[in-house]
């Protein structure tokens, strides 16, 4: 089903530091870890959205500010309009029936001491509102529809997760994951722990299921051509902020922030006849602390195109004129500059 309507998540100006304190007995607050700094996006209904960036840009922080499993420092988490970042308790429970999370590692998301049944059925004993009415038969039947629905043997529900594959575990966690109904599944790179072959199957189960339920994902991931093949719409981040956000053909054929550019730059051509079209592009230094960051833009200390307003003013993420003059996708550079990617195939 197509992306349509009226945004089911809405995220503004989202803000997440960690304080950096001294001492031991009388501690004191001497900086702060800004790792989500100002974070703006929406998600429509059965869209993904992908979320893109090196480690430590702040990808899994925005996770769990999603989710309310950290506290933002400020901003808003509107879910269908419903700011749910200052929610507690019971409203909570409410929301987490409709947003669920698929975590990156198979292998320490599920507990090892349970069985399928007991993992899957968790979310029942939490929301018994939203157990299947006839006690412990009932939930049973309904576990072994879920593994079903994932492609897993319902006759294995009463193994342990050391039984099964990466991969296997991992739609374990998508069937718990479905076991609510949600509306909303947060993934946060939920194949970079499995084999390539084992990816591609992942991979098209969630797509299967977004079909069938209409589920909006954000799909956080380093794997550029993984997030090419599932999302609608690409969020680049760095270092806190998102640098730039479009249309998946606008971001992956038209980057228009130097970052996205050496970020594509970088993806592997399978194909030897494209890598002579390809200009790469090597970025010069680390990136920069998070507790530290560079005045201006953040990504200026790397950037082949700064100049003096780069440390003067940070560029604001908005709509920029491309190479024809037409407008493009919201790009945070002063010098953002269309570049055609040439892809081979």
């Amino acid at each position: 089903m197509a992306p349509s309507g009226e945004p089911i998540l809405q995220v503004k100006d989202l803000v997440k530091h960690f304080p950096l304190t001294q001492g031991i007995v009388f501690q004191k607050q001497v900086g702060a870890v800004k790792a989500v700094d100002g974070v703006s996006f929406d998600l429509l209904h059965g869209e993904t959205l992908g979320l893109v960036g090196e480690s430590g840009c702040g990808k899994s922080t925005v996770a769990k500010l999603l989710m309310n499993l950290e506290k933002a420092s400020s901003g808003q988490v509107l879910y269908k309009g419903e700011d749910i970042s200052k929610v507690s308790g019971k409203a909570l429970r409410a929301v987490r029936r409709n947003i669920q999370m698929v975590f990156q590692d198979p292998y320490t998301s599920l507990n090892p001491r349970m069985t399928v049944a007991d993992i899957i059925g968790e979310p029942y004993a939490i929301h018994p509102e939203a157990a299947p009415k006839g006690g412990n038969n009932a939930v049973k039947k309904r576990v072994q529809e879920l593994l079903e629905l994932v492609g897993l043997n319902p006759e294995h529900i009463n193994r342990y997760p050391h039984q099964f594959s990466g991969g296997q575990r991992q739609r374990i966690g998508i069937a718990r994951g479905l076991a609510l109904n949600p509306e909303i599944i947060i993934c946060d790179e939920p194949v970079s722990a499995l084999d390539v072959s084992v990816q591609a199957q992942v991979i098209n189960l969630m797509e299967k299921l977004q079909n069938e339920f209409n589920l909006s994902y954000i799909f956080i991931a380093h794997d550029l051509s993984i997030v090419r093949h599932i999302s609608d719409r690409v969020a680049v981040m760095y270092l806190g902020k998102i640098v730039e956000i479009g249309a998946e053909t606008e971001i992956y054929d038209h980057p228009t922030h130097p970052y996205t550019q050496a970020l594509l730059s970088a993806v592997p051509v399978p194909d030897p006849s494209g890598r002579d079209n390809r200009e790469r592009i090597i970025l010069t230094g680390d990136v920069p602390s998070p507790a530290n960051p560079p005045s201006g833009c953040r990504f200026r200390t790397r950037c082949w195109k700064a100049q003096d307003i780069c440390a003067k003013e940070e560029p604001l993420l908005e709509i920029r004129t491309g190479l024809q003059g037409a407008a493009v996708h919201p790009s945070a550079c002063h010098f953002a500059e269309e570049k055609d990617v040439v892809h081979a195939h």
